[in-house]
């Protein structure tokens, strides 16, 4: 704390005045905060804590740059998932959040990474082939080189898939 002590005079009369200065240092915990979160995450879930390094400031406003149909935050500083995310459609966020404190404005980078579920089956590409066989090729013999194009959405294991073909018998 700091006074200084302020007077002004007219010649004939003098008045003080003592102000207190009071220092405080106020910003984000961290500069930036990095997060994971799973695609199938419910709306609600907490992605992040934000919180300011001085716990005597308790009147401030915390907003999100953009992305703020995707995230929210809520009066205690924690990010929350706004909406469903689809890892295949957004896989990483990046954007600010900003505290207001009367004059004073910080600002903290937020990365989110989304995880993946495994939510998209693997397609054929085309989905229809056809071959031509003769009716009297012997049983066993190779008959035709297929080839097949197939992609998946997904990442990692959740991309991996075998092949296979029904038992005669069903």
């Amino acid at each position: 704390t700091f006074v200084l002590n302020v007077t002004v005079s007219d010649s004939v009369f003098t008045s003080y005045l003592t102000i207190f200065v009071s220092l405080y240092r106020v910003d984000f915990s961290t500069t930036t905060y990095f997060a994971n979160v799973s695609e199938g995450a419910p709306i609600g879930v907490v992605v992040a804590q934000l919180s300011l390094l001085n716990d005597n400031i308790s009147l401030y406003t915390l907003s999100l740059s953009n992305h703020t149909h995707d995230f929210r935050v809520d009066s205690n500083g924690a990010l929350l998932v706004n909406q469903m995310l689809d890892r295949e459609l957004i896989a990483f966020y990046s954007f600010q959040a900003a505290a207001v404190y009367g004059q004073l404005y910080l600002v903290a980078t937020i990365n989110i990474t989304i995880l993946d579920v495994n939510d998209n089956p693997p397609i054929f590409h085309p989905d229809v082939q056809n071959i031509v066989l003769l009716a009297n090729t012997p049983v066993g013999l190779p008959i035709s080189s297929l080839q097949f194009n197939v992609t998946d959405a997904d990442e990692g294991s959740n991309a991996v898939y075998t092949f296979s073909l029904p038992s005669p018998d069903s």
